[in-house]
Order: structure tokens, then C-alpha cells, then sequence
């Protein structure tokens, strides 16, 4: 109950009833999510092709809420949970490509 109180979940609510409610990602829409894919190939953006975008692309065709959820916090959160430093994550050129992606990435 603590857990369901801290995050103002609904007595009854499931995995998969809160894994589905931050679906689409929040700051990520599929268009906005294609053109970040499209930006970060067309940039050579090391970290995101090798770090986030694998895991990313799998979350983004994902059907099932639970597994999904999975597949973002994989993509982008770092193995400690915390999100990764944009400065650090996304290269100049992508940033120029796509300014509002730091904004975004930490809504």
C-alpha cells in the first residue's frame, strides 16, 4: 500500500494498467520518435545508436505494456535507473538537429 499511496495508484490497479498509462512516451511521440532515429543516423550518434536506440526500437513495436515499460527504462535510463546526461548522451549535431531533445528526454 505505501508503495500504491507514494504514487497515487488506484486501489485495483495492475502492472499492466500502469505500465500501459505512460504509453505513448510521454516527450517521445512515434513521429517525434521516427525523426530522432532518423536525426541520430544521419549523425553518426554513437551513444544513442549503440545505447538507446536498440532497446528503443524494440519498446516502440512492443504490444505487451509490462514488456514494454521494460524495454524503455532499458532504453533510456542507465543500469542504475537514472537517466542518462544529455550533454553527454546526444552529440552537438544531433542536439542542432533536434533542439528540443534534452527537453524532452527529461520530461
Amino acid at each position: 500500500q505505501p508503495l500504491f499511496d507514494e504514487f497515487h495508484f488506484r486501489p485495483g490497479q495492475t502492472a499492466e494498467g500502469i505500465a500501459a498509462s505512460i504509453w505513448p512516451l510521454p516527450g517521445f511521440l512515434p513521429d517525434y520518435f521516427a525523426g530522432f532515429v532518423q536525426a541520430a543516423e544521419a549523425t553518426d550518434a554513437r551513444s544513442v545508436l549503440n545505447n538507446i536506440l536498440p532497446y528503443a526500437r524494440q519498446a516502440f513495436a512492443e504490444g505487451d505494456p509490462v514488456r514494454r515499460l521494460q524495454l524503455l527504462a532499458r532504453a533510456f535510463l542507465k543500469t542504475d535507473g537514472d537517466p542518462y546526461d544529455p550533454a553527454k548522451a546526444f552529440k552537438k549535431a544531433l542536439a542542432d538537429r533536434l533542439p528540443d531533445l534534452a527537453e524532452r528526454y527529461l520530461s
